[in-house]
């Protein structure tokens, strides 16, 4: 858990990833042009998965690490700290 003073987003951004719902998604996708220029992700991204909730099937840049929520936060949660425990080997 970050500390008093440490910069939350960065740490959460470097720990677990991007965090968004669909329509914030769908919405990046459509002002970056990223479907048609998928090498802009790593620019935006880098290696860092993002986790979209949402109840329909979205499109996904290719190369990008979009991982597709759905369910309860509590599920999503899960599945965040399960990738955070792969990504630092923890």
């Amino acid at each position: 858990m970050p500390q008093h003073g440490d910069d939350d987003h960065d740490l959460f951004m470097r720990d677990v990833g991007v965090l968004v719902g669909a329509r914030t998604y769908e919405w990046v996708l459509g002002e970056t042009n990223m479907l048609a220029e998928p090498h802009q992700w790593q620019q935006y991204y880098g290696a860092r998965p993002m986790f979209v909730f949402t109840s329909r099937d979205l499109p996904q840049p290719t190369g990008a690490d979009v991982r597709t929520v759905h369910g309860s936060v509590r599920d999503g949660r899960r599945r965040m700290s399960d990738c955070r425990s792969q990504r630092h080997g923890r």
